[in-house]
């Protein structure tokens, strides 16, 4: 697994999940391709900077709005 220091798999697995979105819709977002971001929930692809602000700030919902 490669480890990053933005977002782990299993957090970027479950803001997915907490979306109830599928890997293509999250990757159409994130402008990756379906490959790039299984493997990102994976552990075979670092999840970069960008993708793991991206996720927090425009994809998961803001706590207590």
């Amino acid at each position: 697994m490669l480890p990053s220091p933005h977002m782990t798999p299993a957090q970027l697995k479950a803001a997915r999940k907490k979306l109830k979105a599928r890997q293509p819709d999250i990757a159409a977002a994130l402008g990756v391709s379906r490959n790039t971001y299984q493997r990102m929930e994976y552990g075979q692809h670092p999840i970069s900077e960008p993708v793991a602000v991206y996720v927090r700030a425009y994809l998961l919902p803001k706590h207590g709005h």
